[in-house]
């Protein structure tokens, strides 16, 4: 699963395309951020891509071409891909989950230390009986100062078995394998998930509640709109190399 940011290393990558053109750049850099939100290298789909890079299909193939000469991309098995976005994509991951460990450890020891800290402070039970009517009070109090309180939004923590967690949107690996699968003009789904995310916000409370619908429907509008967007970038194509004139 890839992540909504990734290290850069500002120095490496102003030497590093210090010979290319600024065209190459920006198809360079495209394809690198494409690489680290998918987790993985990106299927070599030249009406996708050049779709996405905002080109006809004959300048990205020139773009690919000069990327890959140039070592900055290399094409395996159908994937276009980076071996130092890989490599740091395996370091992020080896990182999580060695966080993930540590705070599972911690959370244990801290339970210790509680259970031990309650059979210690058993003696204090006489106090706790003799002072439970000013922490009831004080409880009373703090309740109904909760209850006048503005309503807020509880802050969205992640989930390890969702493959996108958002505030209304929260999809299963399985779910966000599905859509990637049935909309494939949608190179950055993620991308396109926290847009919809941040639409729900203001979307009324009905829309809400069909969140799964709405966004599938609006997944596939959008899909759509890339395919026609692909067309017409292909007539462009066609129309460059003369393929198509009055009959």
């Amino acid at each position: 699963m890839g992540n909504h940011w990734h290290k850069r290393y500002h120095s490496d990558a102003l030497a590093g395309m210090l010979t290319l053109t600024l065209e190459e750049r920006g198809a360079y850099q495209t394809i690198l951020d494409l690489i680290y939100d998918r987790g993985g290298p990106v299927p070599d789909n030249e009406r996708l891509l050049s779709g996405y890079m905002g080109c006809s299909i004959r300048k990205w193939r020139t773009l690919r071409a000069s990327l890959i000469a140039a070592g900055k991309l290399a094409l395996i098995d159908g994937y276009l891909t980076n071996f130092r976005a890989e490599k740091e994509i395996e370091n992020a991951l080896k990182t999580a989950r060695k966080h993930a460990e540590n705070g599972a450890k911690g959370g244990r020891k801290s339970a210790e230390n509680r259970e031990k800290s309650n059979e210690n402070n058993g003696s204090g039970q006489a106090w706790l009986e003799t002072g439970s009517t000013i922490l009831e009070a004080r409880s009373q109090k703090l309740d109904k100062e909760r209850e006048e309180e503005p309503p807020h939004s509880p802050p969205v923590e992640p989930h390890p078995a969702l493959a996108f967690a958002g505030r209304f949107i929260r999809v299963s690996r399985s779910d966000f394998d599905k859509w990637r699968g049935a909309y494939p003009a949608i190179l950055d789904l993620r991308a396109e998930l926290t847009a919809l995310d941040d639409w729900f916000r203001g979307a009324p409370q009905h829309k809400r509640e069909n969140w799964y619908s709405v966004t599938s429907a609006s997944l596939s509008r959008k899909h759509r709109e890339a395919l026609a967007e692909q067309r017409r970038l292909e007539r462009e194509d066609d129309d460059e190399f003369g393929l198509i004139g009055p009959c």
